[in-house]
């Protein structure tokens, strides 16, 4: 008797013939910078939320009417803010892009039910989308924030993967979510929580100026290089750890302002 095919293996196997494209999502972004692309290469597509950092969405919001400020990177350093992502790249030649992050930011502060809503269409989209094609989906909510909304979805999505980085030690260390993995990373303030991540076996994230000076070992742990692509939860596989091994993840400087860092954020 042959065996009876599941909906998945059934997607899969006519995969090839289907062709379908991943979906136009709302709030989410697929591939769509050089590092989360490269992980498709390993059968990976990287959904990712960009949001303004820290105060930049209230900064820009000429409507706020005396509000306080609203801080969505609430651990970064003077260093993380002024060499952040969110100005590397295409964001840093097309004032479109930084725009649409803080129109996606201010909806998430003002308008919340729908901002959350959109984003849970997004994440159905893409299981969905996940479920018919075979392929792999791993999202990132805080890719250019730190508010822990992995936290929110994770285990509506359990077929998902869900990914970030942290400088929060409580949100790293109380993560037990399986399909959530979280890499701790390094400022010019938080050494100490830095050693403390990776005494209790999780992997950093530490930024160099160039490839050139990242040592083979940092703290007496070993490197790898985190610029290979953004799979930060496929390292172990990657490089071959140990699955107690805590380890430095290495990365280069994004975007003129990081590679000019004099606060100690960014390491020679």
């Amino acid at each position: 008797m042959s065996k009876q095919l599941t909906k998945a293996e059934k997607a899969r196997a006519i995969r090839p013939a289907l062709q379908i494209p991943a979906p136009k999502l709302n709030l989410l972004s697929i591939n769509s910078d050089a590092k989360t692309s490269k992980g498709q290469a390993a059968g990976t597509y990287t959904a990712v939320l960009y949001l303004a950092p820290a105060d930049e969405a209230d900064q820009h919001n000429l409507n706020r009417h005396g509000r306080r400020f609203r801080n969505i990177c609430a651990w970064a350093s003077p260093g993380c803010k002024d060499g952040c992502l969110y100005r590397s790249g295409r964001a840093e030649h097309l004032p479109s892009i930084p725009k649409a992050r803080i129109r996606k930011t201010l909806m998430m502060f003002d308008q919340p039910e729908l901002f959350y809503a959109m984003l849970k269409a997004d994440l159905a989209m893409l299981a969905a989308w996940q479920e018919a094609t075979g392929n792999e989906v791993a999202v990132r909510l805080d890719g250019t924030s730190d508010r822990h909304l992995a936290k929110r979805f994770a285990r509506l999505f359990p077929n998902l993967i869900f990914y970030d980085y942290t400088k929060s030690i409580k949100h790293l260390l109380r993560n037990k979510i399986p399909n959530l993995h979280l890499t701790f990373s390094r400022s010019e303030l938080n050494e100490s929580e830095c050693l403390e991540a990776l005494a209790h076996g999780f992997s950093v994230a530490v930024v160099w100026r160039s490839a050139k000076q990242i040592p083979q070992t940092f703290w007496g742990f070993p490197v790898v290089n985190g610029d290979k692509d953004d799979r930060r939860f496929a390292d172990r596989e990657t490089f071959n750890l140990d699955p107690n091994q805590p380890f430095i993840v290495a990365l280069t400087a994004k975007g003129k302002r990081a590679k000019a860092d004099t606060t100690g954020f960014v390491l020679d």
